[in-house]
């Protein structure tokens, strides 16, 4: 009995699924053991607390930003200059720096700002040395836990 066109065709669909089905499962299999990892592991911590410029309120929109050669974090600076790092932190030393909020000038202000001299961006009010990491002398040591520091900037 010789065997028709339509059972050939029928014979490849039905190879063609089961590889299919055999490449589907192993997708979900590579899926769930890569899922089933530890994670990271890496020790981390919290630090919460307040910035002030000279004693009083910081400008709305300023952020704060932990910076070492492992790499940081940031946190945004909310009204009355609390803050908070909420996410874990990999323990560390790190330089505090402090941003003021990012401006946006219209092309009137920038070149008025230009013909006065002045800088398109006057951080806000904040020391130039408190804006930059290899200034600031300001320092966190991120532990396990949840820490707290407060920072006055005063020059």
């Amino acid at each position: 009995m010789a065997l028709q066109i339509e059972d050939v065709t029928a014979m490849k669909m039905a190879s063609r699924q089961g590889w299919m089905g055999v490449l589907s499962l192993v997708c979900v299999a590579a899926v769930v053991l890569v899922g089933c990892g530890k994670g990271d592991s890496t020790p981390k911590g919290k630090i919460h607390g307040k910035v002030t410029l000279k004693g009083g309120a910081l400008p709305a929109g300023c952020s704060l930003q932990l910076v070492n050669d492992d790499g940081g974090a940031s946190a945004s600076i909310e009204s009355g200059g609390a803050y908070a790092l909420k996410e874990g932190t990999k323990l560390g030393t790190y330089t505090v720096v402090i941003n003021p909020p990012e401006k946006v000038m219209s092309p009137e202000e920038a070149m008025k700002a230009s013909m006065e001299g002045k800088a398109a961006d006057d951080g806000a009010g904040i020391p130039a040395k408190y804006r930059n990491p290899a200034t600031s002398d300001l320092k966190a040591e991120v532990k396990p836990g949840d820490t707290e520091y407060n920072f006055d900037l005063t020059e």
